[in-house]
C-alpha cells in the first residue's frame, strides 16, 4: 500500500499516511498480544495493574484496528480522488491525525473512556521520567515507543508538513521536513530513548541497585551517540569525495553495532530470562517455560534477524539501490512485528517472577470460571476483596 499504491501517491507523501497506518497495525498486534496473555495463563491485567472490571479485552483492541483502519483507507481513497470532488487532499491525512488525536484525549465518558484516561496517565508518568516513580506499565510503555520511533518522526513531519504549508499547496516538497530538519530530528529520535533512560536512572534512585538499572540506563545511553553520528554523516556527506570517506560514518556503524549487540543480549539475558539452563530439556531457556519450547529459540533467531537488520538496509540505502522511504517503511514495520512477539515473552518472564516472589496479589481470573454471564460487577469485586492469593 505504502510502497507504490499504483503511482496513485506522490512518494513524498506517503509519510502523511504512514504513521497512522503503523498505529492500525501496532493496535492489531496488540489485541493478538492480549488474546494470546489471556490463553497462555499470563496475568496482564494484575501485571499493568488495570481495574478487572474496566480493561480493554483483545476484541476490544480489535475493534479499534479495524475502526482506524477503516477511517485509515478512506483518508486515503479521499487524497486520491480529491479532484474529482474539488478540495486539496492534504485535508483528509490531517482530518486522519486530529480524529486520532481527539479520540486519545476525548474528554467524555464514552469510547472507553477509562482505557485512555489510564493510557493518558501512563504516557505522562513517563514523558515526566524520572520525576515520578517507575511501574511495570510505564517502562513497557516506554519500550513500546522505543519500537514506534518511525511514527514519531513522522507526526513531526506531518506536523511541519502542514505548518510550512498552510495553504496545502500541492508543489510544497516534504523532503524540507524529512531531510532538512536535522537538529529536531535528532531530537525527535532521541526521545523514546531518552524516556526509557530517565526511567533506568530513577530506578536506580529509588532502588539503589547498579544492576539492573543502570546496566539497563546504558543500553539506552548507547542510541545517543548513534543518532548523533547519524545526523553528522548527513549533515556532511557532500563535503566528501565518497561516501565512505566521510569519517562520520564509521563513527555510525561503530556505536550502531555496539547498541545493537548490547540490545539484543539485554533482550536474551534480562528481558526474556533466557540462557539460564544448559542442560536437560529446557537447554539454553530456563526452568520454567509457559508456551512451546520451540517458541522461545524462534525467538531468539528472530530478534537477532530482526535486530541486526540494518545491517541489510543501511548499504541498500547508503548506495541508492533502494529508496529510503520504502526502506524506511520495510525497518519500521519489521521492528512493530519484533516488539509483537518480544510483549509475549517479556509479559511471561514478570509473570513467573511474581509466581516466585509470593506476591500476594487480588483474586483475578484470566479466563472466566463460570459459563453464566456476571452482571453485577460491583457484587463481583466484594467478593474478590474478601479473599486473596499467594502465587
Amino acid at each position: 500500500m505504502f510502497l507504490d499504491f499504483q503511482g496513485m501517491i506522490e512518494e513524498q507523501h506517503l509519510i502523511l499516511f504512514r504513521g497512522p497506518f503503523y498505529i492500525v497495525v501496532y493496535l492489531f498486534l496488540i489485541a493478538i498480544n492480549v488474546y494470546g496473555w489471556r490463553r497462555a495463563g499470563v496475568n496482564h491485567i494484575l501485571i499493568f495493574e488495570i481495574d478487572p472490571r474496566k480493561h480493554l479485552t483483545y476484541s476490544h483492541l480489535l475493534e479499534l484496528s479495524f475502526i482506524f483502519a477503516m477511517l485509515t483507507a478512506l483518508s486515503v481513497l479521499g487524497y486520491v480522488y480529491a479532484k474529482n470532488l474539488h478540495i486539496s487532499g492534504f485535508l483528509f491525512p490531517l482530518i486522519l491525525f486530529l480524529t486520532m488525536g481527539l479520540y486519545l484525549i476525548l474528554p467524555l465518558p464514552i469510547l472507553h473512556s477509562d482505557s485512555r484516561l489510564w493510557l493518558l496517565k501512563v504516557m505522562g508518568r513517563l514523558m515526566a521520567a524520572p520525576f515520578f516513580s517507575v511501574a511495570f506499565a510505564d517502562f513497557w510503555l516506554g519500550d513500546q515507543f522505543n519500537s514506534m520511533t518511525i511514527v514519531f518522526i513522522d507526526f513531526k513531519n506531518l506536523l511541519c508538513f502542514y505548518v510550512r504549508n498552510p495553504f496545502l499547496s500541492g508543489n510544497y516538497k516534504q523532503d524540507v521536513c524529512e531531510f532538512d530538519d536535522h537538529i529536531i530530528n535528532a531530537c525527535v529520535s532521541s526521545l523514546p530513548a531518552w524516556f526509557r533512560f530517565a526511567q533506568c536512572l530513577r530506578q536506580y534512585r529509588d532502588a539503589r541497585k547498579l544492576h539492573p538499572y543502570i546496566t539497563n540506563a546504558g543500553k539506552y545511553a548507547t542510541v545517543f551517540p548513534t543518532i548523533l553520528f547519524a545526523t553528522l554523516m548527513n549533515v556532511y556527506r557532500d563535503e566528501y569525495d565518497t561516501f565512505l570517506k566521510n569519517p562520520f560514518l564509521w563513527c555510525f556503524i561503530c556505536f550502531k553495532m555496539i547498541s545493537t549487540i548490547y540490545g539484543f543480549a539485554w533482550d536474551i539475558l534480562g528481558d526474556f530470562g533466557l540462557l539460564k539452563v544448559y542442560k536437560k530439556e529446557n537447554i539454553f531457556l530456563r526452568e520454567n517455560v509457559i508456551y512451546p519450547k520451540n517458541f522461545y529459540y524462534f525467538l531468539i533467531i528472530e530478534n537477532f534477524v530482526l535486530r541486526f537488520f540494518w545491517i541489510v538496509d543501511f548499504p541498500m540505502v547508503a548506495l541508492n539501490y533502494v529508496n529510503i522511504r520504502k526502506m524506511e517503511s520495510i525497518s519500521g514495520l519489521l521492528e512493530i512485528i519484533r516488539r509483537y512477539i518480544w510483549n509475549y515473552v517479556r509479559l511471561e518472564n514478570e509473570h513467573l517472577y511474581n509466581v516466585g516472589q509470593y506476591r500476594a496479589v487480588r483474586d483475578i481470573f484470566i479466563a472466566p470460571l463460570e459459563k453464566r454471564p456476571i452482571t453485577d460487577f460491583e457484587e463481583m469485586d466484594d467478593k474478590l476483596s474478601e479473599t486473596s492469593i499467594f502465587y
